[in-house]
């Protein structure tokens, strides 16, 4: 699946966002994400005119989070000989030798010949087997600690979210958790394991989320920070 957020792109003031209408907005929101690009989300009902006023109206707010964002360090991730590729936290040297598939040999990782534009792709196949590994184990412990059973879970990209429950009980994990230390993949699968018994961010919730994983708060804050410095 892309990572591109479906949704009308529009502008304001020389600033471009996408308006995206969801069954699960219950209201008007706005968010700027680490690549800078601004995501408005409301209810399929909300009148364009509305839309447009709310956007107008926080323009400052916008100008202000997006220097920011420029102002603050951050780094790309992306396969090429020699470049920095992080995985479960700790940074390898990627070596474009023709050697191997995604293997890890002491602080390098060895991955074979790429052609010109595969690279993000393979990047990421790379991460998703490298997470799928992670969870085949990880999953299975939490559920075992939280009594929380997954009807299934897949592993794919996602632009602006990092997991997700479905109504049916299948858990989704964004690819990219596997540049990140475990401790905040752990954070994540208890997290979405808690969703299973309250699909909202309630009280409740939060009281959930640290019964089974002590000092969440510290994995928040990580995956935050993470998400702001690392871009894909």
């Amino acid at each position: 699946m892309s990572g591109a957020i479906e949704g009308v792109v529009k502008s304001v003031g020389g600033m471009e966002y996408t308006v995206v209408r969801s069954g699960r907005s219950r209201r008007i929101r706005m968010a700027v994400y680490p690549d800078g690009s601004i995501v408005v989300r409301c209810p399929p009902s909300m009148p364009e005119s509305r839309v447009d006023r709310f956007v107008s109206d926080n323009r400052a707010w916008l100008s202000r989070n997006l220097e920011k964002l420029a102002a603050r360090p951050s780094v790309k991730v992306e396969l090429r000989d020699g470049a920095e590729i992080p995985l479960f936290g700790t940074p390898y040297t990627a070596i474009l030798d023709g050697s191997g598939t995604g293997a890890v040999d002491g602080s390098s990782i060895h991955f074979g010949r790429v052609d010109a534009g595969m690279e993000r792709e393979v990047l990421f196949d790379f991460y998703r087997r490298e997470l799928e590994d992670y969870l085949s184990s990880a999953l299975p412990s939490y559920e075992l600690l939280t009594g929380l059973h997954a009807a299934s879970y897949r592993v794919r990209e996602y632009r602006s979210r990092w997991g997700s429950c479905s109504p049916g009980g299948v858990l989704s994990f964004n690819l990219k958790l596997a540049a990140f230390d475990r401790s905040i993949i752990d954070y994540v699968v208890v997290h979405e394991l808690c969703h299973l018994k309250h699909s909202n961010h309630s009280g409740s919730f939060w009281r959930l989320v640290g019964r089974y994983l002590d000092g969440y708060e510290g994995a928040r804050k990580a995956l935050r920070e993470a998400a702001r410095y690392h871009q894909f």
